[in-house]
């Protein structure tokens, strides 16, 4: 069964493990009988799937944004990770998908940020595993691990899957506080799984009044120093919804989230009460028992708009159709968080 840790706690053995298996995931590619331009390797498929997932057209001929801004975010995403981590353990990673601790001010600036893991947070990355070139060729001067694969000359990200940022991996020094405990603690507080409306509160940081969701995914994903924010403070790729899973603390950023969310259904929250029925008049795909694009199968009717040539996405035709209901329950999905 997959352990997921948080990414600054792993020893240099279990870094090494997880490091080594995200680069063969982008070493690794699917489809290698076609053109090399149209080629695409594994961990770029979650990109390209990300992106197209942002805009779908539906059986009921609307278009709806599948994983974001309604409540299937935490569901669809929590379905997305299961998929990450699956191909994390089969390229021989040791350990499951780590969690990133916004509160964990100290190990994020210390150890996540550095060349010997996830590279800077400064620019494009020029040194060591993401950065454009492969380790010891070029300006890349970092060392090469004996696991590095022989055909990756560099983290490279494909143009049509880079949007204005570019080919090589970017991020953004911003200089604001991360998420503290009394942000997450306001937020698992929330006893309303889905609830548009606002309600004022004063800013532990910065005394300030400030208008927050009431709902606990609303606030999750939208509140301060939550989800959108941690995309913003990475900044670059991960800064941008079109771009955000070319960085693999995209990963660890959502795995988070979703531990977060496996808290609060331990805490009373459990089941599909606290989930909108197929009654709830929600967008299709984020009700219950709404097929997740792209898990529905051989349904026809889903049509994303942003699909390349040169970055297809999976098959998941002969697959079975996933929802909600499926992954309410974490404790039946073959992962634990320590």
């Amino acid at each position: 069964m997959p352990v997921r840790k948080s990414a600054t706690r792993l020893t240099q053995e279990e870094r090494d493990s997880l490091l080594a298996a995200v680069v063969r995931m982008k070493a690794n590619i699917t489809n290698p009988d076609v053109q090399e331009e149209n080629q695409i390797s594994v961990f770029d498929q979650f990109e390209a799937v990300h992106l197209a997932c942002l805009n779908v057209k539906v059986p009921d001929g609307s278009n709806v944004n599948m994983g974001h801004q309604g409540p299937a975010f935490l569901p669809w995403h929590r379905e997305f990770l299961l998929w990450f981590e699956n191909e994390l353990v089969a390229h021989g990673s040791s350990i499951g998908l780590p969690y990133w601790d916004w509160t964990d001010h100290e190990g994020t600036n210390t150890k996540l940020f550095t060349d010997e893991y996830l590279g800077a947070r400064d620019g494009e990355i020029q040194r060591g595993y993401f950065a454009y070139h492969a380790p010891e060729t070029d300006s890349n001067s970092f060392s090469k691990p004996e696991w590095w694969p022989d055909t990756l000359e560099g983290w490279r990200i494909k143009e049509s899957l880079s949007h204005e940022f570019g080919t090589t991996l970017r991020r953004e020094y911003i200089d604001r506080p991360l998420a503290v405990p009394e942000d997450v603690r306001r937020t698992m507080a929330r006893n309303t799984y889905e609830d548009r409306g606002t309600m004022i509160e004063t800013d532990p940081v910065t005394g300030r009044q400030v208008r927050q969701p009431r709902g606990f995914r609303n606030r999750l994903e939208l509140g301060n120093r939550m989800h959108n924010f941690g995309h913003g403070w990475v900044g670059g790729h991960m800064g941008h919804p079109y771009t955000s899973p070319n960085d693999l603390i995209f990963f660890f950023h959502h795995c988070n989230i979703d531990r977060l969310w496996a808290e609060w259904q331990k805490n009373g929250h459990e089941g599909i009460a606290y989930y909108p029925s197929d009654s709830s008049g929600e967008d299709e795909g984020h009700k219950l028992n709404d097929p997740m694009w792209p898990w529905v199968g051989d349904a026809l009717g889903y049509v994303p708009s942003k699909l390349f040539e040169d970055a297809p996405t999976p098959d998941f035709s002969s697959s079975n159709v996933r929802t909600a209901a499926d992954v309410m329950d974490m404790s039946s999905l073959g992962y634990v968080y320590e």
